[in-house]
């Protein structure tokens, strides 16, 4: 079975600061006061836990690289003009029998599973 990352800049971002959490413990635990935590320090790592946050938020919108999905058009705001090119797309591929109102189903339903539901949906659900 294997599995990918979906969301890599995510991920990368997690994984750096996982890192740099260990090697910040060791600087301060061990080189900066030995076995004592000083307030600098710990006002300094809950600093760097906000930075981490808005890190990950951005990466999780996009900011550090990825691809963007464009938002989808709904099939109501479709021009006349691009509503028929479509319909004659899916009746070219099956057949020219489909009534309109088939027609607007499967493109709904082709258009709803383009959609890509976030991690909070799935844990919803």
């Amino acid at each position: 079975d294997v599995r990918y990352i979906k969301q890599l800049p995510v991920y990368c971002v997690t994984a750096t600061w996982s890192i740099f959490a260990y090697i910040w413990l060791i600087i301060i635990l061990l080189v900066s006061s030995p076995n004592v935590v000083e307030m600098w320090e710990g006002i300094v790592t809950f600093a760097f836990f906000w930075i981490l946050l808005l890190m990950a938020f951005a990466a999780d919108k996009g900011y550090f690289g990825g691809k963007r999905e464009e938002p989808l058009q709904k099939l109501e705001d479709l021009s006349a003009f691009e509503m028929a090119e479509k319909a004659d797309a899916v009746r070219g591929k099956f057949g020219d029998h489909l009534t309109d109102e088939q027609v607007f189903r499967y493109l709904s339903a082709q258009h709803k599973s383009t959609k890509s539901n976030t991690q909070a949906h799935y844990r919803a659900h």
